[in-house]
């Protein structure tokens, strides 16, 4: 019984501290997933970068294909990466919480 315990032990902590570093490898990334939307992030990314330079649009001014031409345009002038992009997109796509 005890030569199967410290195998089994030693795989355990071997297995346990390979996690840890993926895990971490993981979120260290700038990739965004859609898992990683963040309200108030994509809130905040549109209220500093849209807001710069005109006035912000309400949500509900524009229907889903004209905000899916608006934000490609705008975030090349704004200099946005993709991520940034996808999130404002993802934001003023999502219905306004009442």
């Amino acid at each position: 019984m005890k030569k199967v315990i410290l195998p089994v032990g030693i795989l355990l902590v071997t297995l346990v501290s390979c996690s840890k570093g993926t895990v971490s490898a993981v979120t260290e990334t700038s990739t965004i997933s859609p898992i990683e939307y963040n309200e108030v992030e994509a809130a905040t990314l549109y209220t500093n970068n849209c807001g710069s330079c005109h006035a912000l649009q309400e949500r509900e001014k524009y229907t889903v294909k004209q905000w899916e031409r608006i934000v490609p345009d705008m975030a090349k002038k704004a200099k946005l990466d993709a991520n940034q992009e996808a999130m404002i997109l993802k934001y003023v796509l999502a219905s306004p919480k009442q």
